[in-house]
């Protein structure tokens, strides 16, 4: 018999007798016909996926089959445990590359790169997204993932791509001509910009200090500080601005610790940094009151 689709909800049984909890049964259950069908979508919380035997039984199950595995939000009138839970699709055929979906960040990727290095990155700090917290905005306790309050986030401080309207392979001037006092940070080195040359809403941010990133960039983020007088080419991400240099110097440091690092690639798929890659960056005033 061939079926075309097989939607599943895990049996939440439990042997205690064989020491045996319900993902081994779940297991079970997917090999079953994981097989035997050209697609397949099954529904499973979210903490049972970073399970190690769930974990490694699915990728031997689901390698090169798994097309979608997007995470949503249960509603709340549903009479669960699990507040967020993963929806995967299979399919016995097509191309080696897997939809994955968070919140903010959807992106196809190939099967080797989901399972090697997103999923596994995801899953080390999924506990810490999870783990409710005394909010120092609203008072209330929650959790970083239902992030009820933005203000709370880094993403706030974040400017807007190519802040100066400074093309990389602009004509600019190099940093010897006097009549020019602003000098510009590129790929290419530095070089000197008049003001009448930034747009009037970015000329405020000239006089202060900048932390910068490059708006294309590995795994190993780096973070510089720009002084004032200096702007920055649009490869250049402006994610922070402050009339003090303490104050840039702290949050420096607060932004090239391996936590926020590890927090930005764990919704960050590819190599652009965006204000969607500071989505659970918590605010640094707020670094001692959330236990990070």
């Amino acid at each position: 018999m061939n079926i075309d689709y097989v939607i599943t909800n895990p049996p939440f049984s439990v042997n205690k007798e064989l020491n045996q909890n319900s993902q081994y049964y779940y297991m079970q259950f997917l090999n079953s016909y994981i097989d035997g069908v050209k697609n397949t979508v099954w529904i499973l919380p979210e903490s049972w996926y970073y399970n190690n035997v769930v974990f490694e039984t699915s990728r031997r199950l689901l390698y090169g089959k798994l097309r979608l595995l997007k995470l949503v939000k249960v509603p709340e009138w549903q009479d669960i445990d699990a507040k967020w839970a993963w929806l995967i699709k299979t399919e016995s055929r097509s191309p080696n590359t897997v939809h994955f979906v968070v919140p903010d960040y959807e992106a196809t990727v190939p099967q080797d790169m989901f399972w090697n290095r997103i999923l596994p990155k995801y899953k080390d700090i999924y506990d810490w997204l999870q783990t409710p917290f005394q909010c120092p905005i609203c008072g209330l306790k929650h959790n970083h993932l239902e992030k009820r309050c933005d203000r709370l986030y880094f993403n706030e401080y974040v400017l807007s791509s190519n802040l100066f309207n400074i093309k990389t392979n602009s004509d600019l001037e190099s940093t010897n001509t006097q009549s020019n006092d602003i000098q510009v940070i590129t790929n290419k080195g530095l070089k000197a910009i008049s003001i009448d040359r930034i747009p009037k809403h970015a000329r405020k941010y000239v006089g202060k200090w900048k932390i910068v990133t490059n708006y294309t960039s590995g795994e190993n983020i780096e973070f510089i500080l720009v002084k004032p007088s200096q702007v920055v080419s649009e490869s250049f991400l402006v994610v922070y601005a402050t009339d003090t240099q303490d104050d840039a110097i702290n949050t420096l440091t607060y932004l090239n610790s391996p936590f926020v690092k590890k927090l930005m690639n764990s919704v960050r798929y590819n190599r652009h940094i965006t204000k969607t890659s500071f989505y659970y960056v918590p605010k640094k005033e707020w670094e001692i009151l959330i236990n990070v």
